[in-house]
């Protein structure tokens, strides 16, 4: 698989487990931020956000997510894979990521308007 644009993901799914590791954060004490790497269909990494918990920025989870997919994958391996995140990423986040990953975020919709209520964001 070379372009995961073009690659049949399981996004609901895989958007229900960024959902489940925000409140994994929260319920540890930290911000509602959660984010998978996915490649092939398959989650390889997750991250919940640790920035609070272990008093590090770089432990958001897009950002800490990218650091290893930077660290773990060949630029060939990056290039194939999609992330998932709980929230929509920042202008900054986005940024780092170009280039490392597509990322998909909720749209807030009914349903994400909902999410963030629930967090009271």
């Amino acid at each position: 698989m070379s372009d995961p644009t073009e690659a049949e993901f399981d996004d609901e799914s895989h958007m229900r487990r960024a959902i489940e590791l925000a409140r994994e954060a929260v319920a540890r004490g930290d911000r509602p931020f959660g984010s998978v790497l996915v490649r092939e269909d398959s989650v390889i990494m997750s991250e919940s956000n640790r920035v609070n918990t272990e008093d590090d920025i770089r432990r958001h989870p897009e950002l800490h997510l990218a650091y290893r997919a930077c660290r773990e994958l060949s630029p060939g391996e990056r290039a194939e894979t999609v992330m998932y995140t709980s929230s929509e990423p920042s202008v900054r986040s986005r940024e780092i990521l170009d280039g490392v990953t597509e990322v998909r975020g909720p749209v807030l919709s009914d349903e994400g308007r909902r999410i963030h209520e629930e967090f009271d964001w």
